[in-house]
């Protein structure tokens, strides 16, 4: 939804003002970063007690950056596991600068920085198509140890 379809006067921040870094270096290539948090919780239910009572016991941090497949970040973060043994970790801070909105006027950037990122799933190697005449993409998403 563009600005202009709102027809409210509110300028709500636009998903295409920002910008990301893993370990402190801008990451040029991105196209989509989500990072979520998911609530763990428990649930219980006394004698007697009709309702539950439901609690937050923890959190999983994800996060998945989308990009354009210009460098070989991928296959290095295989290769260094494969070749070494040693799992990568990795800072990732994002951030959202989109000045026209009512968010960055009351507030600045939207930061967030995960740290302890450790990737997960699939990396994808290599990606050809004859009929397709797309540029190659590649997803890769990570665990996140904690906020700072």
């Amino acid at each position: 939804m563009s600005r202009a379809a709102t027809n409210t006067g509110i300028q709500p921040m636009l998903k295409t003002e920002g910008k990301l870094f893993i370990d402190g270096e801008e990451f040029a290539q991105a196209k989509k970063v989500l990072v979520k948090v998911s609530l763990n919780s428990s649930t219980s239910k006394p004698l007697g007690v009709k309702t539950e009572k439901t609690r937050t016991t923890g959190y999983k941090i994800t996060v998945e950056v989308g990009m354009y497949k210009t460098n070989k970040f991928g296959s290095t973060i295989v290769k260094k596991y494969l070749d070494k043994g040693l799992t990568p970790e990795f800072t990732i801070q994002a951030l959202n600068n989109d000045k026209g909105s009512d968010f960055f006027k009351k507030y600045g950037n939207d930061v967030v920085t995960i740290t302890g990122c450790v990737p997960t799933g699939d990396i994808t190697m290599l990606d050809l198509d004859s009929s397709s005449t797309d540029y190659v993409e590649e997803t890769i998403t990570f665990n996140g140890y904690q906020f700072t």
